[in-house]
């Protein structure tokens, strides 16, 4: 039904195209992204500025309609001066390519917003929306055609702006990057044979002004492992299995903000459970898997740096929390959290919940053993458990 719609949508701005010329559209086109431009260079000027405490208020959804509202201020600006151009044209010849330019470029406009609308709707808890955009066949085609999927774009530009929620790894303690070998690419294989035990969670938090998007992985028949900080204060929740299809309504029924473990119960959840393993050596080789920057399912190589006991804060970065984790050589990014550790025999050996601040090549999990007194307790309950307040970083 979606794709009826937009390809309803796509022949009016065929026709469109053909009345206004080319002229006017690539008018519009260039000062979108001048807009843009400006807007990015706003935004840019207010961290700068310091004024991070705005940002976080106003959320990454509207820090990212700043540069979009500019964006249509210069398309109207650029749109009028191409109208003007287009007037200047007097034979019929060239009367006829400018038409023909128009509508080509029309067509190239929807296709566009398409793409730039559905990643945003992709950053979004909204859970229907998120339906429509998964299951177009045009959606997925301009993904296709693209050098990244558009929510993995906008979702890039909320990690610069600091839009990341992962907990404090280190509080008073200094961390430590010990060196070993890169990754071993070979366990890409590994991440692709986890894909259907691992699921996309999308998090609304009204309370919170925010919506959030994580990793978790099934552990036990309808039981997913995740981040306290991927839900915390969540109101909706729902999953999506490799982060495709229909979105599943879950509920937390496990709540650790303290190590920064929650547990959810999806009742019409079909996807078999990840086997636990053990133990993973400081250099063994590792993969890490999730949905980072709201993309698709990801899998990124890791290697074992080393085993930490860490001194940290809680979720809410208030009280003192000691986990036991591993610091791993990886491309950990917003998105991942909850994601699974797993080791080269394809078996969980941790929970991925933070990177480091100091290192884009370094990132944390929790220990199997960690989780495990929240996974199981958590484990064959039905009941709701209360997600907290909005974390410092919601």
């Amino acid at each position: 039904m979606i794709d009826l719609v937009l390809g309803i949508i796509a022949l009016s701005s065929l026709a469109m195209g053909w009345i206004r010329g080319l002229s006017p559209t690539v008018g519009a086109l260039i000062g979108f992204a001048l807009g843009l431009l400006i807007g990015r260079g706003v935004l840019a000027g207010m961290k700068l500025a310091g004024a991070n405490e705005l940002l976080d208020v106003i959320g990454p959804t509207g820090a990212f309609a700043v540069p979009f509202v500019l964006g249509l201020i210069g398309a109207a600006i650029g749109a009028s001066w191409g109208r003007v151009l287009r007037d200047r044209i007097r034979s019929a010849a060239g009367r006829l390519v400018d038409a023909i330019g128009g509508a080509i470029s029309g067509v190239v406009v929807f296709c566009l917003l398409v793409w730039v609308s559905a990643g945003w709707v992709r950053t979004t808890s909204l859970i229907e929306p998120n339906q429509w955009a998964a299951d177009s066949v045009i959606v997925r085609a301009l993904d296709g055609a693209a050098p990244v999927p558009s929510s993995q774009a906008l979702g890039a530009l909320g990690e610069a702006l600091r839009f990341n929620g992962f907990p404090d790894v280190f509080s008073g303690q200094k961390e430590q990057i010990r060196e070993v070998d890169a990754p071993n690419p070979e366990m890409v294989a590994v991440g692709k044979e986890a894909a259907q035990s691992v699921v996309k969670i999308t998090a609304q938090a009204p309370a919170c002004n925010s919506a959030s998007e994580g990793t978790g992985w099934v552990y036990s028949d309808r039981y997913v492992a995740t981040n306290a900080h991927v839900v915390a204060a969540a109101q909706q929740i729902s999953v999506q299995v490799a982060g495709k299809g229909q979105a599943l309504p879950a509920q937390v029924v496990g709540f650790n903000p303290t190590i920064d473990v929650a547990v959810l119960y999806v009742p019409s959840l079909k996807a078999p459970a990840m086997q636990r393993g053990e133990d993973l050596a400081v250099g063994a080789d590792s993969v890490v898997v999730g949905f980072p920057e709201h993309g698709p399912y990801t899998i990124s190589p890791s290697r074992v740096r080393e085993r930490v006991i860490a001194e940290g804060k809680d979720i809410y970065g208030e009280k003192k929390a000691i986990r036991k984790v591993y610091s791993l050589r990886a491309d950990v990014r917003p998105g991942n959290s909850g994601g699974p550790l797993i080791a080269a025999n394809g078996r969980v050996s941790g929970m991925v919940f933070a990177k480091s601040q100091n290192d884009d090549a370094t990132g944390y999990a929790l220990t199997l053993k960690e989780i495990m007194p929240t996974l199981k307790a958590a484990e064959g309950t039905r009941g709701l458990v209360p997600t907290g307040k909005c974390t410092a970083k919601n």
